[in-house]
């Protein structure tokens, strides 16, 4: 009988370490992926392509959460200003890293707004990243009052906005403050939710152990983000009906299916909702010359679809 109750008293003990560990790994996942510091390559400081294509660049900067982050707005001089793009960008990226699809959307009409999600970048270019994915939704929020104050947004009759990875994320969620939605939404390679990658490695190996894991990303984002804790994608898209048109790449292997918000298109409620998965697209899809092409295309058709 002894025996018995060691051998269960055993069982139970390994099944809580199980339990206990996938825990772990939901918020250590999210914990290491944050807690990464990024050295900008040599490349990401070239903004040549401005001068090359005779664009005019004007900086600027806006507070967000006690973090003081860059503005860039790309133009075109002797121009009406009728058509402006905002343009969320992905972790680790700057505008070079955009640089084609900036150079394509000026060319076509666009003024076009980014902003960085780093501040602090000491002298040998290496700078931390923000605390989790929902900041994205924070320095957007606040990146769109400072343009409003600064009676930017006023200046343009019609206003889009690109979504990258986490900035896609966060262009989506922000779908919900009717304060600012634009007037149409391309979003590539978005993740869905900060538990995504949780809930896609419960979702290979479903069960009462493995579903902590779930828990432990919901934790961290409860400590750090506890009003967007479960801010999804999918929630945001669902908030409105206007154009949009969500890219996701087959080979995206930093961004699996899963996770993203293409995943979730049989969930999505808008008529204006269009879902093109890209054939041998990796996850920097917006540096794929045919899928800007074809941006540019879908911001024109929809621009003479609502009346320009």
């Amino acid at each position: 009988m002894k025996t018995s109750f060691l051998c269960v008293g055993i069982i139970a003990g390994i099944i809580v370490f199980l339990m206990l560990l996938c825990w772990l790994m939901g918020f250590g996942i999210l914990y290491v992926v944050f807690r990464l510091k990024i050295k900008k390559k040599k490349e990401q400081n070239d903004y040549s392509f401005v001068d090359d294509n005779d664009l005019v660049l004007v900086k600027s900067s806006f507070d967000s959460d006690g973090r003081k982050l860059k503005t860039y707005l790309f133009t075109k001089t002797e121009r009406e200003k009728s058509k402006l793009v905002i343009l969320a960008k992905g972790s680790g990226l700057f505008c070079p890293d955009y640089k084609e699809l900036i150079v394509k959307l000026v060319l076509n009409g666009y003024d076009v707004f980014s902003f960085d999600v780093t501040d602090k970048i000491d002298e040998e270019d290496v700078c931390d990243i923000p605390k989790g994915y929902q900041q994205w939704i924070i320095d957007l929020e606040n990146a769109l009052g400072y343009l409003k104050a600064e009676k930017i947004l006023t200046a343009y009759d019609d206003i889009s906005w690109i979504g990258h990875s986490a900035g896609g994320y966060g262009a989506a969620y922000m779908l919900k403050n009717k304060e600012f939605r634009p007037s149409r939404l391309v979003a590539a390679a978005t993740l869905n939710s900060p538990t995504g990658y949780a809930q896609m490695y419960y979702s290979k190996l479903p069960c009462f152990i493995t579903k902590p894991m779930i828990y432990g990303a919901r934790a961290y984002s409860h400590i750090h983000y506890k009003e967007y804790k479960s801010a999804t994608a999918l929630e945001g898209v669902n908030s409105c009906d206007i154009p949009i048109k969500i890219y996701q790449g087959n080979k995206d292997k930093v961004l699996p299916f899963p996770c993203s918000l293409a995943a979730y298109k049989d969930q999505i409620k808008g008529s204006g909702v269009v879902t093109k998965i890209v054939e041998n697209g990796t996850h920097n899809l917006l540096a794929n010359k045919e899928v800007i092409d074809d941006v540019v295309e879908y911001l024109k058709e929809n621009i003479e679809l609502l009346g320009e």
